[in-house]
């Protein structure tokens, strides 16, 4: 709320595609990175949650995801865009995109 205040009672609905891009915890929040949570855990990012409310299946996602990146350059090493990366257009998740950050199409 950067400093406002609410009054008792205020229903809050906090954006969960915002909660990420917060550039005082995230250098250059805009950019992906895929090396960003390279070192040990805890990661201050929440895609899974926090607390009580933690994915119980985070750890397995990301087994799956390194195991999954790791496979694609792994057995297509010559993987690149077909079009220059300035050319890919971007979804933030935000305006009412339910689909949430990444390629519009590939």
């Amino acid at each position: 709320m950067s400093g406002g205040t609410l009054k008792a009672g205020t229903v809050v609905m906090p954006n969960l595609n915002a909660a990420n891009h917060d550039p005082r915890a995230f250098p250059e929040p805009e950019r992906f990175d895929i090396h960003r949570f390279g070192a040990q855990p805890p990661h201050p990012h929440l895609a899974f949650g926090y607390g009580p409310h933690r994915c119980l299946a985070a750890a397995l996602a990301r087994v799956e995801l390194t195991e999954a990146v790791r496979a694609l350059v792994v057995k297509r090493p010559g993987l690149r865009l077909a079009v220059p990366a300035e050319d890919v257009e971007w979804s933030d998740g935000r305006a009412g995109d339910r689909t949430g950050q990444g390629a519009d199409a590939l």
